[in-house]
Order: structure tokens, then C-alpha cells, then sequence
């Protein structure tokens, strides 16, 4: 589970941890500080316009892409993942 920057709004991925892990693990290099945030920004806002809080990262992939096209699965999995870890 992920936390938004709203406290005690969860944002959940669609994946599980392991397939998430396994993507994050395909990276070839890491997101620069302006992707990595631009990834964080499209994560909140996929996770409000969510009713769940659900945020896919394959889709989120694709929102990104629009603004970053070299960005890969790899770096939206691992963003995702350190976001994880320090929104704990």
C-alpha cells in the first residue's frame, strides 16, 4: 500500500508486489529528479481521480509517457516501489 501526500488516503497498486519488484528489476538506468517527480505527481493524481485509490502502473506508464517518451515500465515500478517505502 502507498500513501498519497493527503494523510491516510491510500493509494493502492494494481499489482502485486512481486510483478511490481520484477518491473522495477527491468529498469535499465534510474529516472532523473524531474521524471521521478513527474511520476509521483501523475501517481497522486491517478490515485484521486481513482475511487479506490487504485493506480496501475501500466497506465500510469502511458500518462507519463506522454510528457517523458523514453520513460520505461521499469522506472514508473520503481518510483512506485521507493514511494512506497517512504510514504510508509
Amino acid at each position: 500500500m502507498v500513501y498519497s501526500e493527503q494523510p491516510g488516503r491510500p493509494v493502492h497498486l494494481s499489482l502485486p508486489l512481486p510483478d511490481m519488484q520484477a518491473l522495477a528489476n527491468s529498469m535499465k538506468e534510474p529516472p532523473s529528479a524531474e521524471l521521478h517527480a513527474a511520476i509521483i505527481a501523475a501517481a497522486t493524481a491517478s490515485a484521486e481521480q481513482s475511487h479506490a485509490g487504485l493506480v496501475d502502473p501500466y497506465r500510469l506508464h502511458a500518462k507519463v509517457q506522454l510528457s517523458y517518451p523514453s520513460v520505461s515500465i521499469g522506472q514508473i515500478a520503481s518510483v512506485l516501489l521507493a514511494w512506497r517505502r517512504v510514504s510508509r
